[in-house]
């Protein structure tokens, strides 16, 4: 398009790692498709090199949100089974149906209630279902929970090598404050041995209430 001496032209756009070179004349012609330098007035090709630019790679996307779903807190008895949910969105990747490619889940675990990223102990996590855009992925804790105590619990993903992302309850990504994680309360289990003193203390202490109204 022309505006007195100015002319202004969009190149269209290229597809990746591609280079594009151009160079600007005016003709007292229009509608040239050819033969361009025979009707060229004047023109500008930087010294004969062309003008250039190049078209890099886009950077691949990085995951966008995680959680952690469910359950925010429970209560289990030693190597009980308490499975955990977790789930992650990644633009052209969970939003296909299925399981989204590349991506990696664990649920992680800690008996300090400290940053996930601080922590050493993750289960792999499977994927379970499509949740609108979201992939869900779970993993069953108390398998790997070594013995009673409390525990606190998150999720983490990685998409190809990228850096691990970690869920919170259950709004997004941890952060300690609005998004946090878990709390698994384990007891100890009394032994055997235990409850038979618990159960003679209880009739012990019948007999007594018996004797005393009589």
């Amino acid at each position: 398009s022309l505006a007195g001496t100015t002319a202004t032209v969009s190149i269209p756009g290229q597809s990746a790692n591609t280079l594009v070179e151009y160079y600007a004349f005016s003709s007292m012609m229009s509608g040239l498709s050819a033969d361009f330098s025979l009707y060229t007035l004047e023109f500008n090709n930087d010294g004969g090199n062309n003008f250039s630019y190049s078209i890099g790679t886009p950077p691949p996307p990085t995951i966008g949100w995680a959680n952690l779903q469910w359950p925010p807190n429970g209560t289990i008895n030693p190597g009980q089974s308490f499975t955990v949910y977790g789930q992650v969105y990644l633009a052209g990747v969970t939003d296909a149906p299925g399981q989204g490619a590349e991506i990696q889940a664990w649920v992680g675990w800690s008996n300090t209630d400290t940053e996930p990223a601080t922590w050493t102990n993750w289960t792999p996590a499977n994927f379970n279902v499509d949740v609108g855009n979201n992939d869900e992925y779970f993993a069953d804790l108390g398998a790997a929970i070594p013995q009673s105590g409390t525990y606190y619990y998150a999720t983490r993903f990685q998409y190809q090598s990228q850096d691990f992302v970690y869920g919170g309850f259950n709004g997004g990504f941890w952060d300690g404050t609005n998004n946090v994680s878990g709390e698994l309360n384990v007891p100890p289990v009394i032994p055997l041995s235990n409850w038979s003193f618990v159960i003679f203390g209880l009739l012990l202490l019948t007999f007594l209430f018996i004797k005393i109204r009589k």
